[in-house]
């Protein structure tokens, strides 16, 4: 039986409750429940995910990792439950200032040695290596209990193998936090569990500095001297040695796991041991073990045997027990744990320390409590689906990480499931921000004069791009004449070199879009070249940029030619919803306008097919 006691966190991909787990022999567990929203539980990659975290969670049986007690269908969505654990948030912590050198040690020590017992843990079953990278080690990920025992959260992108998995990770694939990525990571080289002592290092560096550095060099000599400089008075200390061998620029540099938490642990450093450090923190927080009234009356879910056992087969209202591979049941015996309370009226970020916060991060949540009224929440962007989801995602994530860094909330990225539905989440309030195509976003401007235009895209140094009528190589067409008939492949109804640019070509051209050919929508610009390659249209509309960087993105355009130029219009826009908070507004802007590829990543543009060099205010270009 499950009891959810009070919501701790709620965000675009969810909700985290804290709740107790009942036996049915009546011993009771605190535990954190992990609730995918409804929208995200129909994403089939995203539950995919989010199984295989849990699973993996569930094989890798250490104490330094939160215990998963079990994956659950609540209705129509998903959810897990896991261990509740009572600790001081790094991250939280940072807002204070430094920590001792001393318990900086204790911390590298700790994740040190569960990062070798990551990197060699083996299926508890068949003895197979798991091979586990956990790919985002950072301050948020790491939580001190009270004992000083230091905890290591969200394995949402770690890589591991074993067979119940359902996804599989991508060569080249970008995942981590921007500050806390190697140089080979950032060059989409696979640097595998070194990936890992560099985030360490780095994770070290912020808590024994207090600041986040930034990426600390675009070339190795740069790297070395800007990570002496970040190591201030430290540079020279054996800790500081060991913290820059570990963020070393070169893979081969940086030492293995073991051998980091060996020497950390022979160094003498004065100062308060960890677990001082984490009880003279945790008593400025107020214990308490409340509990939601609105919850304890609505959302207590009942146990019920159906077929069988209760003991092998848990339901409840609205919720089902799923079979998770390889892990533990809900019938284990509980372990006592204590659940901690923001400090009222303290005015300052106060997290529930009792919270497993690696779900938070998974959710990219975070909780802001500031009497000055700071915005609050994650941001999120609605992006029109130019191009195929996951690699639109995929060539954002630069810019998503980088926007994250800016404002200091967690920020996401959505792909809409069509321009029109982009602009309508934008005109309801549903999505605050949206990325539209020019003429996507003069519709929706037009639909409500009160969306406010921020900035527009420059790609690769240009502010506008040409529409392409798109032909196969082998088509002897030399004339529109000689098209007549055929089908006309169209991105989207409100996409402007998908769509309007090419009917209003073939208007100029003294022929009828409609009567004088027939249509057919992709759905997407990748789609468009697809479907003329296949045949299934003989004339295809997009825009150049697509066509000049789709052999990038693994499509084939060796055998498409251009047959005319339609148009050229302003690259795609950045729109604000009436309802969205005025200051976020100005501070996404000012970061989007702020944003020098070059000088914030080293290379001239970000993402393989959108190609940003940055973005412009849009009277600019009237």
């Amino acid at each position: 039986m499950l009891h959810l006691d009070k919501v701790i966190g709620q965000g675009a991909f969810g909700t985290v409750f804290l709740g107790r787990m009942q036996s049915p022999d009546g011993l009771v567990r605190r535990v954190a429940i992990k609730l995918l929203s409804k929208e995200m539980s129909r994403d089939q990659r995203a539950v995919q995910r989010f199984r295989d975290e849990a699973r993996l969670l569930a094989l890798v049986d250490l104490p330094g990792v939160v215990p998963v007690y079990g994956i659950h269908r609540v209705e129509e969505r998903w959810a897990v439950v896991m261990g509740f654990v009572d600790g001081v948030a790094l991250h939280d912590a940072m807002a204070a200032g430094a920590m001792p050198p001393s318990a900086v040690r204790a911390v590298g020590v700790q994740v040190a040695e569960l990062l070798h017992e990551l990197h060699h843990h083996v299926h508890p079953e068949t003895g197979e290596a798991l091979h586990v990278v956990h790919r985002d080690i950072k301050p948020h990920n790491l939580m001190v209990e009270g004992s000083g025992r230091v905890r290591v959260l969200d394995f949402g992108v770690a890589q591991a193998r074993f067979e119940a998995r359902e996804t599989r990770t991508v060569d080249g694939e970008l995942a981590g936090t921007l500050a806390y990525m190697s140089p080979q990571r950032w060059a989409r080289e696979d640097d595998g569990h070194k990936g890992d002592i560099y985030a360490l290092g780095v994770t070290l560096l912020h808590l024994i500095s207090g600041e986040l550095p930034p990426r600390l060099g675009w070339d190795e000599a740069a790297h070395k001297k800007n990570l002496a400089m970040a190591l201030g008075v430290h540079a020279d200390t054996e800790l500081g040695r060991w913290i820059a061998r570990a963020a070393a620029w070169n893979a081969a540099e940086r030492p293995e796991a073991l051998d980091l938490a060996e020497a950390l642990r022979r160094l003498q450093v004065e100062g308060p041991t960890l677990r001082e450090w984490a009880q003279e923190y945790q008593a400025t927080r107020t214990l308490a073990d409340d509990v939601d009234p609105a919850l304890s009356d609505v959302h207590i879910l009942g146990t019920h045997s159906v077929g069988g056992d209760a003991s092998d087969t848990l339901l409840t209202t609205g919720l089902h027990r799923e079979p998770l591979a390889d892990g533990p049941t809900l019938n284990e015996v509980p372990k006592p744990s204590a659940s901690v309370a923001p400090t009222p009226g303290t005015g300052r970020y106060t997290l529930p320390l009792a919270v497993a916060l690696w779900v938070v991060a998974a959710l990219a949540v975070v909780l802001y409590v500031s009497g000055s009224g700071t915005p609050t929440g994650p941001v999120r962007v609605l992006l029109a689906p130019t191009v195929d989801a996951e690699a639109l995602l995929a060539d954002n994530e630069l810019l998503r990480q980088y926007l994250e860094r800016e404002l200091r909330r967690p920020v996401i990225f959505e792909v809409g499931k069509t321009y029109d539905d982009v602009s309508q989440r934008l005109i309801s309030g549903d999505v605050h921000f949206a990325q539209l195509p020019y003429r996507a976003g003069q519709a929706t401007l037009e639909a409500d004069p009160e969306v406010v235009e921020l900035v527009q895209k420059v790609v690769d140094g240009t502010t506008t791009v040409d529409g392409y009528l798109m032909v196969r190589k082998t088509d002897p067409a030399t004339s529109l004449q000689e098209l007549v008939g055929s089908t006309v492949c169209y991105s989207d109804a409100l996409s402007n070199t998908g769509y309007r640019l090419p009917r209003q070509y073939l208007s100029e051209q003294g022929f009828d879009p409609d009567s004088d050919f027939g249509s057919r929508m992709s759905g997407n610009h990748e789609q468009v070249l697809r479907d003329v390659d296949a045949g299934e249209c003989r004339i295809g509309g997009t825009f150049s940029h697509n066509v000049n960087t789709a052999r990038e993105r693994g499509i084939d355009v060796s055998g498409l030619r251009m047959f005319a130029i339609t148009g050229k219009i302003p690259h795609d826009s950045v729109w604000a919803a009436p309802e969205a908070d005025p200051r976020t507004t100005r501070a996404l802007q000012q970061a989007l306008l702020d944003l020098d590829p070059r000088e914030d990543f080293g290379q001239a543009r970000l993402g393989n097919s959108e190609r940003i060099s940055g973005f412009i205010r849009p009277d600019a270009l009237r």
